[in-house]
């Protein structure tokens, strides 16, 4: 605006000083004839010298004086409807369009002397346009299809390029995606001093709907996604973990209210519990001596396991509560026992190892035995064997497995005595059974001798 206001006016005061360089009025022609008088126009003395209109004390090279505001101090017309006022005070200086009053319009005129379409205009409202005559913001620009309508340049490089695809590039001159935003460098939100593609520092919102995607936006892409709607909040990695609704899901879906979920994406069995059939596996690492604690479902057999495994050579001891406190079955209350079960119990085999005296003892010779006479009294008194607990007892307290393996082994071995004590017996009248008997054949025999005797 001002290199055209400069350049109208130094051709109008070239023209001036081409007449005169003298001191005073600078005359003028009264008519054709050649006839000369004072103009308006004061040349004043001196070097360099300075020329006034309506003043004989200019201030500057070319000062301009006016004493009323009813007129412009200068208008330089395009047509005889549209020119470019320059006016006085009440305007405050304002270069304006005259014929519309709506500003001014800055820009190259075509035959007819009108301005050309894509101009720049700027409105009473101090807002700029440029290509747009009524722009909406202080700097409005609009650009026809295919053009760029911004390009910021920093040592001849662009920086800041708004493309003709809508796209917005910054720090770069490459093009950025339609409708989108490309940024060559470090981006920070809250902070100058961003150390990473993307700084935020404060709080971000994502409004109901929305997400932010770091990598792909498919479902079946690697993906790391924030993602809200009115029902969930969600922060999942390809399904892998997943935070949402205050819970924190591996594998799959939420399982009814459960804060933690652990789901295997194929619910099949196989032998190798590395494979993704196993959806809870901690390790110490992937040595032969490293170890690992592995859960999953076998699918095929409608149960779910739990495995100690070393890595790469074998199955490994699971421990259970090794430092002490209960593990239970069907139950929460163990009643004070290490293990406790609520309900059935199947085993192959059993080894019970039992820190009593095993009983031995039995056979020792100075072992006190009870005869069998008061064996009975005791049990016609007891209704129980000696040292084996009643029945109420059982009832209220359950049997001591080891313990009981004692007792039974003792009345065994005691039952054995008792047999062998028998069985001596028995020998015993089993010989004088067969003594009796041979007294009894050779009785008989005499008795048969005898009888003979007396018949000769």
């Amino acid at each position: 605006m001002k290199r055209i206001s400069l350049l109208f006016i130094s051709i109008f005061c070239i023209s001036i000083l081409l007449h005169s360089q003298t001191t005073g009025y600078i005359p003028r022609y009264t008519n054709t004839s050649g006839t000369t008088g004072n103009s308006i126009v004061y040349q004043s003395s001196g070097s360099p010298y300075k020329i006034g209109i309506g003043t004989i004390a200019p201030e500057g090279l070319f000062s301009v004086y006016s004493t009323t505001n009813s007129y412009p101090i200068a208008r330089f017309s395009f047509s005889t409807t549209t020119s470019i006022d320059i006016a006085g005070a009440t305007n405050e200086g304002i270069i304006k369009n005259s014929a519309t009053g709506k500003g001014l319009m800055l820009g190259t005129h075509n035959t007819s002397g009108d301005l050309n379409t894509n101009q720049l205009y700027l409105n009473t409202n101090g807002r700029v346009g440029i290509g747009i005559a009524s722009p909406a913001a202080k700097l409005d620009i609009n650009s026809a299809t295919g053009e760029t309508p911004l390009y910021i340049r920093v040592n001849n490089t662009g920086k800041l390029i708004v493309g003709s695809n809508g796209g917005v590039s910054i720090g770069s001159n490459t093009s950025a995606p339609s409708n989108g935003l490309y940024v060559n460098g470090n981006t920070g939100l809250g902070t100058v001093s961003p150390i990473a593609k993307l700084h935020v520092n404060g709080s971000t919102y994502i409004p109901v709907g929305n997400g932010y995607y770091i990598g792909s936006t498919s479902e079946s892409g690697k993906r790391l996604r924030i993602f809200h709607d009115s029902s969930w909040s969600v922060i999942d990695f390809d399904f892998i973990l997943r935070f949402m609704g205050g819970s924190v899901i591996f594998g799959g879906e939420m399982c009814s209210n459960a804060k933690v979920t652990i789901q295997s994406r194929n619910a099949t069995t196989t032998s190798n519990e590395w494979s993704n059939d196993s959806p809870f596996i901690i390790w110490t690492g992937w040595e032969n001596d490293d170890f690992a604690l592995i859960m999953g479902a076998d699918k095929s057999q409608s149960c779910s396991y739990i495995n100690s495994k070393q890595c790469n050579t074998g199955n490994a001891t699971l421990a259970l509560n090794p430092h002490g406190g209960s593990v239970t079955i069907g139950t929460v209350d163990p009643k004070g026992y290490r293990f406790a079960v609520a309900g059935k119990m199947i085993a192959e085999e059993i080894v019970c190892k039992t820190k009593a005296y095993w009983p031995d003892y039995v056979f020792e010779e100075n072992y006190d035995l009870l005869s069998l006479t008061e064996l009975e009294e005791f049990i016609n008194k007891n209704n129980h064997l000696p040292k084996v607990p009643k029945a109420d007892e059982i009832e209220e307290k359950g049997i001591n497995l080891g313990d009981m393996d004692n007792i039974l082994l003792e009345k065994i071995e005691e039952l054995t005595l008792y047999t062998i004590q028998q069985q001596k017996l028995i020998d015993e009248q089993q010989k004088l059974l067969k003594d009796l008997e041979k007294a009894s054949q050779l009785q008989q025999k005499m008795i048969e001798e005898l009888h003979d005797k007396l018949n000769k």
